[in-house]
């Protein structure tokens, strides 16, 4: 059985920047983004039927979640499971956010192993953070524990642990060689715990430092 065609009647540049208008000889309008008109290749005069129009509505569909996440991609990256939770948060179904998701990893735009490195450096260079804080901070991304890792690893043998830990104290104008008080010594060791560094961290600069 021969599927019902239509024509298209006219294409029309919208107001809106790069979006055009699709009318068809049976009254419908839609329409559709400057990429999508060009990647589906029609053109006024064209006969279609249903299954073309549901293809270039579809190919509509993913360009709006494609630029949905490249809005979001231009504040930081992203990690993967983040993107794809901020995408389904819109309502866009989860076989198109995939689709799109997996699109964007083969351009680059998502790389999992990236953000680790780029979210553990700026952790290490603006914040002085310790591994168990960073781990901690990178749980709700979902990413690779062998990324953290190596990562990690890569990060501390650039910059030392004892050489950050003595930045936070010369920070907080620490004297050497001069006994803290209990309050002063609780204070400072929950200070840089909090800043995710363990004991075995913590007591061998104090002790270096003469603060113990």
């Amino acid at each position: 059985m021969k599927k019902s065609q239509v024509k298209i009647k006219e294409i029309s540049h919208q107001k809106r920047r790069a979006r055009y208008t699709i009318k068809l000889d049976n009254g419908d309008v839609f329409g559709i983004s400057e990429d999508v008109l060009l990647t589906s290749g029609i053109a006024s005069g064209d006969t279609i039927d249903q299954d073309r129009i549901d293809e270039v509505l579809n190919l509509e569909y993913k360009s709006k979640i494609y630029n949905s996440a490249l809005h979001l991609l231009h504040y930081r990256t992203r990690s993967k499971y983040e993107l794809t939770s901020r995408l389904l948060e819109k309502d866009y179904p989860l076989s198109a956010v995939k689709s799109v998701i997996e699109q964007l990893e083969s351009m680059g735009y998502v790389n999992d192993r990236q953000f680790v490195k780029a979210f553990i450096r700026d952790s290490v260079n603006l914040k002085k953070m310790g591994p168990y804080g960073i781990r901690n901070a990178l749980q709700r991304y979902k990413v690779s524990s062998n990324f953290v890792d190596q990562e990690l690893e890569a990060i501390y043998h650039e910059f030392p642990i004892p050489s950050i830990i003595q930045s936070l104290l010369d920070k907080k104008k620490i004297q050497q060689n001069k006994k803290l008080d209990k309050q002063t010594l609780t204070r400072l060791i929950n200070f840089l715990k909090r800043k995710g560094y363990f004991w075995e961290h913590i007591e061998p600069i104090l002790i270096e430092k003469g603060l113990i």
